[in-house]
């Protein structure tokens, strides 16, 4: 038996492994990047990450589809993570108690006005019906987006790439906004 490039090139290009090796490794270098800059903001790991995701998906002329069919462990796994997050608030739960009233008109408002704007955004820039009701819930955690963008009619992909963007900006601008 021989080794063949040819077919391990393939091979490996048919697999899993090299689009969470491509995923793994521009967000790692995404990180160095943060790290070695002082933590800027605008070289925040998941944006730099998702933006050399990007290039090296097109550069390799890897159809998208694929891609994501490749990385669905990775997906899989957004649930759960979503998940953990409960229990920070779990921890503060005393304070949440306490707190309800303002907590739940904060987030009654928020979703509101998100959903509204952004609505009304699009239709001003005359955007198709899945358009909008992909960007709509924009505001919720990608897990959650996802699944209300195909309920209304939206594509979950475009709901996932638009709640990454929201949190990506939002990290990266929030701190200086608040600041002032």
């Amino acid at each position: 038996m021989t080794f063949d490039p040819a077919a391990a090139l393939s091979a490996l290009g048919n697999s899993p492994v090299l689009d969470i090796a491509i995923t793994v490794a521009c967000y790692q270098f995404g990180l160095w990047c943060y790290l070695r800059s002082g933590r800027k903001p605008f070289l925040l790991p998941v944006f730099v990450g998702f933006a050399l995701t990007a290039i090296a998906i097109f550069l390799l002329q890897r159809p998208v589809a694929d891609y994501l069919q490749g990385t669905k462990p990775m997906t899989v796994l957004l649930g759960p993570i979503t998940v953990a997050l409960a229990v920070p608030l779990y921890e503060n739960l005393y304070l949440i108690a306490r707190l309800w009233w303002p907590i739940l008109l904060m987030l009654l408002l928020t979703a509101v006005s998100v959903c509204a704007s952004t609505l009304w955004i699009a239709g001003a820039l005359d955007a198709s019906t899945a358009l909008s009701m992909s960007l709509a819930p924009k505001a919720a955690t990608t897990p959650i987006a996802i699944l209300i963008a195909e309920a209304i009619g939206g594509y979950e992909g475009l709901a996932a790439v638009a709640v990454m963007l929201t949190g990506i900006l939002g990290a990266m601008i929030g701190p200086s906004l608040l600041r002032r």
